[in-house]
Formats: C-alpha cells, sequence, structure tokens
C-alpha cells in the first residue's frame, strides 16, 4: 500500500503501529506494509547463547588485555582504510568478537564459542590469548607497531 502525508511531509521511514514504512524513490509518500514479527528458530537461540558467553568472556579478561585491544582498535583504524568508509568493528569488543569468530572459522571442530572459557583457553593455548599471538596466527590485520600489544587474557 502506498501512504502519502499532510502538512509538507514528504516520506517517513520506520515503523509505527505494527507498520513498516519505506520511502518512495521520488519521496513523495511512503510504501506500507504490516510488521511481520520474525519467527524464531534454533539458530536465534544458539546466537544469543554465544553472545552471551562472548560478553562475559569479554568482561573476565584482564584489564591489560582489553587495554590492549582498545589500543589495537585505535591503530587499526588509523593504518586501515576500508573502500566502503565504514568498518562495524569500531570497539575493542567487536574486535574480541572478531577474533573468537575468526578462532571458530580456524578450528571449526574443537571450538565451541556458547561455552568457550578462560581456563579452556589456557589449556589448550590458543592463539587468542594476546593480541600479538592473534595477529600472528592470522586472526587479526597487522598494524605496526603490534609488539607492544603482548597481555594476555
Amino acid at each position: 500500500m502506498r501512504a502519502q502525508f499532510k502538512y509538507g511531509i514528504g516520506s517517513f521511514s520506520g515503523t509505527i503501529d505494527d507498520m513498516v514504512f519505506r520511502p518512495v524513490k521520488s519521496k513523495s509518500g511512503s510504501y506500507v506494509r504490516k510488521y511481520a514479527s520474525p519467527k524464531l528458530s534454533e539458530q536465534h537461540l544458539n546466537f544469543g547463547k554465544i553472545s552471551k558467553n562472548l560478553i562475559s568472556l569479554y568482561y573476565s579478561c584482564s584489564p591489560s588485555y582489553i587495554s590492549d585491544l582498545k589500543l589495537y582498535t585505535i591503530r587499526y583504524f588509523n593504518q586501515i582504510k576500508h573502500s566502503s568508509g565504514f568498518d562495524v568493528s569500531h570497539s575493542s569488543f567487536s574486535v574480541f568478537t572478531k577474533i573468537l569468530w575468526a578462532l571458530k572459522r580456524k578450528y571449526p571442530d574443537d571450538i565451541d564459542l556458547s561455552d568457550i572459557d578462560l581456563r579452556f583457553i589456557y589449556n589448550h593455548d590458543l592463539p587468542c590469548l594476546s593480541i600479538l599471538y592473534s595477529i600472528n596466527a592470522g586472526l587479526l590485520p597487522r598494524v605496526n607497531p603490534c609488539q607492544d600489544l603482548i597481555c594476555q587474557m
């Protein structure tokens, strides 16, 4: 359905009262549809469990490791330019999750992100123990200098 607005409003984008509005290319109105609530699946529940575990793992890391993550993030954005001009990993937590998802891709059968903890990481000497170790293992792009990013989780 197409909606037109009064009082000089050309178009609107967003949701109001279970209706989704999307602007028309000419900006003379909006297309309207009923909001379709996504159906919860096992994949949603699994991803939520992984996200909660990664948050608790991040906050159980040492403060020196988190400061190394922040320092890496600053260096990364000063040195690496992206074609789109936007990269989602602009915080230390997103770099942390990037490391762990890369670790999961590298060892798909051995790593379960929904129940990984610091003890497992230390016992198996995984390459996410320090930022430098993650860079050398290919989990993160190299930045210069990176030899000082040695604090462990």
